[in-house]
């Protein structure tokens, strides 16, 4: 088998993210491994999905046929619309996700066409649901009537 050469597939890079109650870095860092990480990312939550700079370096590193490895969704993102943009820019290089806690989140599985129909499906939700509680409050206000009253009409207190 000397100077056959095997295409190598994608290279498996993981993220782990800390924030208040969830798995220690280092407990993640075990699971990636684990579930064959080459590469880790890590972080401690720091706020906004923008301010995450070690996430934001893995997705600039993905490469077509390159997995995304995460030890649960909540990790990847903080919201449905969050993870839908993580994992639309996943796709647009060519690159999977997967979550070793969700197995739904697997978009190398035979049928990855249906994983990105259910995280689409999942973000349209939370978006009317978002827009529904917004509006909950405006449904039971009563109608303000605008009453005329004549200067003066009024004693000053």
């Amino acid at each position: 088998m000397d100077g056959l050469i095997v295409p190598r597939p994608g290279r498996v890079l993981g993220y782990a993210r800390a924030s208040t109650g969830s798995p220690p870095i280092e407990r993640q860092r075990e699971m990636l491994i684990a579930g064959g990480a080459e590469i880790i990312f890590a972080e401690a939550d720091i706020g906004s999905y923008r301010s995450r700079f070690e996430l934001g370096r893995l997705l600039d590193e993905l490469e077509a046929g390159d997995t995304l490895l995460v030890t649960s969704a909540d990790r990847l993102a903080a919201s449905v619309p969050a993870l839908l943009k993580v994992a639309d820019q996943a796709r647009r290089v060519g690159a999977h996700l997967r979550a070793l806690k969700d197995p739904w989140l697997d978009t190398a599985s035979r049928e990855p066409g249906a994983v990105w129909e259910l995280v689409a499906g999942l973000a349209s939700l939370e978006r009317r649901l978002a827009r529904s509680r917004a509006a909950a409050p405006l449904r039971g206000a009563r109608p303000v009537r605008a009453v005329h009253v004549e200067p003066g009409a009024v004693p000053a207190e």
